[in-house]
C-alpha cells in the first residue's frame, strides 16, 4: 500500500514523505526531538476586543472547522484523476457531465458515496455509504460502471493548530465533554481504547479507475487540507477495499465442479433415505455387499439412529453434556469475535466492558474443557483396547484418528476456498473473507498435516483450525502414555506426571523469557483479526503451551478407574463440597485474568508467568471434578437426569461438524453488512442462538453426506489392515499387575442379547477375546457408531442378523457381560 505524510516546513510549503512509522511520530520528531527554539514556535497573534480571553493562538478560522466537515466538503464532488490511466480520466469526465445533467446513474453514484461522518465521535469510524447502489450502476449508455472503494483516512492536528495534542496521552476511554474535540482523537493510555484518528470513507467512482488511481486522487484532493487548516492527512487504500462487478468474472469451473459434487452427494442421500424408508415400512431388509453397505451410509434414517443410539444408557452421557454446553459457549464467544471484527456503530460502549471484570471478554479457557474431555476419553477408550495390542497399534491408532477427522475437515476447507468467497459481497467482504481465503489457499496443506499451529502461523488457515492440530498432537502423546499404562501402571503414572510437569514449566518459561502478557488480551483490534496478533500465533495456539488440560483429563480417567476398583465411597455432601470448592477456584482463576487488563494494577513478570502456566489447569480441574464425581458416585437422581439426558448424545456427536462450520456462518453475517452493527450483549445472545441452531442443522446434513459414509469406509479399511497386521508378541503381553481379559476361546461366534448389543464398543472390547465375531439377536439393532476416539481396534465386529438364534456362548463370557450390564 502507498502512503504519504504531509509535513509543514518553516517556509509554509508542504512536503510529502513516505510513511515510515506512524504519522504522529513524524510530527513529534519535528516539534520535540529538534527542540524548537522560541523563534521557530508558532507566532501568537495579539488578542482583539472581539476575542474572548481564552481565544486560541491560531486563526479562529482554522480552529472552527472540524475534520469530518472538511472531508464532507472536499469529497462531495470527488472524481478520480489518474496520471497513467486515460480511460479512468475519460470516464470521470463523462461522470462529471452527467452529474450536471442530473442523469440517474450519475446521481446514484454520487448518492452512494459517504456524505458525512455520522457517529464518528461515538465510536463509528466506518462511513459505508451505499455499496449496492454504487455497484449496481452498470450497462449505462456511456459505458460507465460503478466501483465502490472504502478508503482509510488518518488525520491529526499540526502543532500550530493544537499543541496540547502532543503533550500527554488521554487518560481513560473518553475525555471530559467540555474539552477540545482533538482530545477525543488523542491516543489513550488505556489499551482497550481503539484508535480514533481515522475514518473509513466510502466513495463511488467509475470502474475504469483502479484502487491506485483512487488513492492517488484522494491524496491530491486532501493535500490542501494541511495547508489551509493545519491538519495532517494520510490516505491508504488497497485492492481488497475496492469492489466492482466487472472484477468478479465468472464463477470458476472448479468451484462449479465442487458444488456439483456436493449436490450429487445430497441427491444420493435423499434417494437412499427414501429407499431405506420403504424397506422399513415393508418390513424388508436390504441385501448386498460392500457397495450397498456404503450406500446405506448415506441414509438419513440410519444416520439419525446412529446419532441417537445412547449405548444402553451408559453414564458417559455426562461427558456428552459437557461437550455440548462447552460448544454452545464457544459459538457465543466466536459470535462476539466476528461481530467486533466487522463495522460497529458504538465502539465506545464496547470499550467500557474492559473497565471492569467481564466474563464475556476474558473467557478464553472454554476450549480447555474440550481438551480435558478428550484426554479423559483417550485413556478411557484406548486402555482396554491397548491391553491386548502390540506397539504397532499406536501409529495405526493415530492414522485412524486422522483418517476419521480429515474427510469432513477437508471438505469444509474446500468449500471455504472454492465457493465461499463468491456467494456474496459487501463493503467489508473482500477485507474479511478474501483475507482468510488467501491464507487458506497458501497454507491449507498445514491443516491437512495438522501442523498449522507451528508452520506459517502468520498466515494460518482458519482461525479455529489450531484446535484440531493441538488435539491430534495431544492424542499422539496420550496414546503413548496409555500404552505405557497397559504395560506398567507405575511407569505409566510416572510418564503422565512428568509430561504434566513439563506442560506447566514450558509456558512458564516461554512467558518469562519472552516477556509475554500471560494471557491473550482480547481487545477489539485483536478479536478483529486474531492471527495478526503476535501473542495469538506465537503463544496461544502452540500445543506445548496448553497441553496441561488434556493431561489432566487422562489423569482423571486413571483416578476414576482406581476409585472404582477400590470402591471408595463418599457422602453426597462431600461430593458437592468438592465440586463447589473447585468451581470457586476455577472461576477465580478466570476472573484473576482481569488484573492483566487493568493498567492501574501492576503485575510482575513472575506473576504473569505463573498465571500462564497454571490458569488453564485450574479451570480444567472443574471439568475433572465433575467427571470424577459423576462417574464414581453421581450427583443424585435429579441432577444426573439432567446431566445424562439422552438429548446430549446426538448433539455431542454433531459437535465436531458444528465446530468446523460455525465460524464460517459467523464470518458470512459479519462480512456482508451494509451498515455498522449496533453491539449489545442481548443482540449477541440472539445472534449466537441462531448460530447454534444453524451450525447443528448444517452439521447433521454434513454428517449424512460426508461423515457417516466416510466413517464406514475408514472402518472397512481398519478391518482390512488389522486382519493383515502383526500379531501380539510375547514382549507385548500385559504384566501381571494389569487385569487380563476373561479366559474364553479365541475364536467363535457369540450371540448378544438386545441389551448386550447396545453396549458401547469400548465396553465390549474389554470383555471379548481376539478375533471374535458377535452377532446381535435383534435385527433392529444398528451397528454401534465408531467415533474418532472409540477404541475399536480389537478384531471383532457386531453384525445385526435375523438368523443367528442358536449359537452358544461360553459361560464365562455370559457372566462377564451380565455383570458389566448390571448397575453397581
Amino acid at each position: 500500500m502507498l502512503a504519504a505524510n504531509f509535513v509543514v516546513g518553516e517556509d509554509g510549503t508542504t512536503d510529502a514523505t513516505p510513511a515510515n512509522g506512524s504519522l504522529h511520530r513524524s510530527v513529534e520528531e519535528i516539534f520535540f526531538d529538534l527542540e524548537l527554539s522560541p523563534k521557530t514556535k508558532p507566532d501568537v497573534k495579539p488578542r482583539t476586543k472581539r476575542e474572548s480571553p481564552e481565544a486560541p493562538a491560531v486563526p479562529r478560522a482554522s480552529r472552527s472547522v472540524w475534520i469530518t466537515q472538511l472531508l464532507a466538503e472536499k469529497l462531495a464532488e470527488f472524481r478520480p484523476r489518474a496520471t497513467g490511466n486515460p480511460e479512468c480520466n475519460a470516464q470521470s469526465e463523462i461522470y462529471q457531465q452527467h452529474l450536471k445533467n442530473l442523469t440517474l446513474w450519475a446521481m446514484q453514484m454520487r448518492e452512494a458515496s459517504a456524505k458525512s461522518a455520522s457517529g464518528y465521535l461515538y465510536g463509528q469510524p466506518s462511513q459505508l455509504g451505499n455499496f449496492d447502489e454504487c455497484v449496481s450502476v452498470q450497462d449505462t449508455a456511456p459505458g460507465v460502471s460503478g466501483r465502490y472503494c472504502l478508503a482509510k483516512i488518518e488525520f491529526s492536528p499540526t502543532y500550530r493548530l493544537y499543541p496540547e495534542y502532543y503533550s500527554f496521552p488521554l487518560e481513560g476511554l473518553s475525555p471530559s465533554p467540555d474539552v477540545n474535540v482533538w482530545e477525543y482523537v488523542k491516543k489513550s493510555r488505556e489499551p482497550a481504547r481503539e484508535r480514533r484518528d481515522f475514518v473509513k470513507w466510502a466513495v463511488c467512482v467509475p470502474a475504469a479507475c483502479s484502487w491506485k488511481d483512487v488513492e492517488e486522487s484522494l491524496r491530491e484532493v486532501l493535500a490542501d487540507v494541511q495547508k489551509e487548516h493545519n491538519i495532517f492527512v494520510n490516505v491508504t487504500l488497497n485492492e481488497r477495499q475496492c469492489s466492482a462487478h466487472q472484477d468478479d468474472g465468472e464463477f470458476p469451473a472448479k468451484s462449479k465442479l465442487f458444488l456439483t459434487f456436493l449436490l450429487v452427494l445430497t441427491g444420493i442421500s435423499i434417494v437412499v433415505t427414501g429407499y431405506h424408508h420403504i424397506l422399513i415400512h415393508t418390513e424388508s431388509t436390504y441385501q448386498g455387499g460392500t457397495f450397498w453397505k456404503i450406500m446405506m451410509g448415506f441414509s438419513m434414517v440410519k444416520s439419525f439412529r446412529s446419532l441417537t443410539n445412547t449405548g444402553g444408557g451408559t453414564n458417559l452421557n455426562g461427558l456428552d453434556g459437557l461437550k455440548f454446553i462447552s460448544m454452545v459457549m464457544i459459538i457465543f464467544g466466536h459470535r462476539l469475535m466476528f461481530t467486533l471484527g466487522s463495522a460497529v456503530s458504538n465502539a465506545g460502549n464496547i470499550e467500557k466492558d474492559y473497565l471492569g471484570p467481564s466474563i464475556t471478554i476474558i473467557s478464553t479457557q472454554l476450549v480447555d474443557t474440550f481438551f480435558t474431555v478428550s484426554g479423559f476419553l483417550t485413556f478411557w477408550l484406548l486402555y482396554p483396547a491397548f491391553k491386548r495390542a502390540s506397539r504397532a497399534v499406536i501409529p495405526f491408532t493415530l492414522f485412524y484418528r486422522w483418517l476419521r477427522m480429515m474427510p469432513l475437515y477437508m471438505m469444509i476447507l474446500a468449500f471455504f476456498v472454492l465457493v465461499f468467497p463468491y456467494i456474496d459481497d459487501g463493503p467489508l467482504w473482500k477485507t474479511i473473507v478474501w483475507r482468510e481465503v488467501e491464507r487458506c489457499q497458501e497454507n491449507w496443506w498445514t491443516n491437512l498435516l495438522v501442523i498449522n499451529n507451528y508452520v506459517n502461523t502468520e498466515k494460518m488457515c482458519t482461525v479455529h483450525g489450531w484446535y484440531l492440530a493441538c488435539d491430534l498432537q495431544f492424542f499422539a502423546l496420550g496414546a503413548l502414555i496409555v500404552y505405557t499404562f497397559t504395560r506398567s501402571q507405575s511407569r505409566g503414572l510416572k510418564m503422565l506426571l512428568t509430561a504434566l510437569l513439563f506442560s506447566w514449566v514450558i509456558p512458564f518459561a516461554n512467558t518469562y523469557l519472552n516477556d509475554y502478557d500471560g494471557i491473550l488480551r482480547s481487545y477489539i483490534r485483536v478479536l478483529s483479526d486474531p492471527i495478526s496478533a503476535p501473542h495469538y500465533r506465537d503463544f496461544y495456539v502452540k500445543g506445548h503451551n496448553r497441553a496441561a488440560p488434556y493431561l489432566l483429563g487422562i489423569l482423571s480417567a486413571y483416578l476414576v478407574t482406581v476409585l472404582r476398583e477400590k470402591k471408595v465411597k463418599i457422602s453426597m455432601g462431600m461430593r458437592w463440597f468438592v465440586v463447589l470448592m473447585v468451581a470457586v477456584v476455577a472461576e477465580g482463576s478466570q476472573m484473576y485474568a482481569w488484573k492483566f487488563f487493568d493498567i492501574h494494577t501492576e503485575s510482575s513478570l513472575i506473576e504473569r508467568s505463573f498465571y500462564a502456566a497454571f490458569h488453564r489447569s485450574l479451570w480444567s480441574l472443574l471439568a475433572c471434578s465433575i467427571i470424577i464425581v459423576h462417574l464414581c458416585w453421581g450427583f443424585g437422581s435429579s441432577l444426573e437426569y439432567i446431566l445424562c439426558h439422552d438429548f446430549y448424545v446426538p448433539m455431542s456427536r454433531l459437535t465436531f461438524g458444528a465446530f468446523l462450520v460455525h465460524p464460517f456462518l459467523q464470518m458470512y453475517t459479519s462480512a456482508d453488512v451494509r451498515a455498522p452493527i449496533y453491539f449489545s450483549h442481548w443482540r449477541m445472545v440472539w445472534m449466537g442462538t441462531g448460530d447454534v441452531f444453524s451450525s447443528y442443522a448444517i452439521a447433521f446434513w454434513l454428517y449424512c453426506i460426508i461423515e457417516a459414509p466416510a466413517g464406514i469406509l475408514s472402518s472397512m479399511l481398519k478391518r482390512i489392515i488389522m486382519r493383515q497386521g502383526p500379531r501380539r508378541s510375547k514382549e507385548s503381553a500385559p504384566p501381571a499387575s494389569v487385569e487380563k481379559a476373561p479366559e474364553v476361546p479365541t475364536t467363535g461366534t457369540y450371540v448378544l442379547t438386545d441389551r448386550e448389543a447396545k453396549t458401547t464398543n469400548a465396553e465390549i472390547a474389554n470383555v471379548l477375546p481376539r478375533d471374535t465375531v458377535c452377532i446381535s439377536s435383534a435385527s433392529s439393532v444398528e451397528e454401534p457408531q465408531e467415533s474418532a476416539t472409540v477404541a475399536s481396534f480389537s478384531n471383532y465386529t457386531i453384525k445385526p442378523s435375523d438368523s443367528a438364534q442358536s449359537a452358544d456362548r461360553p459361560q464365562e463370557l455370559s457372566n462377564k457381560l451380565e455383570s458389566m450390564l448390571t448397575p453397581s
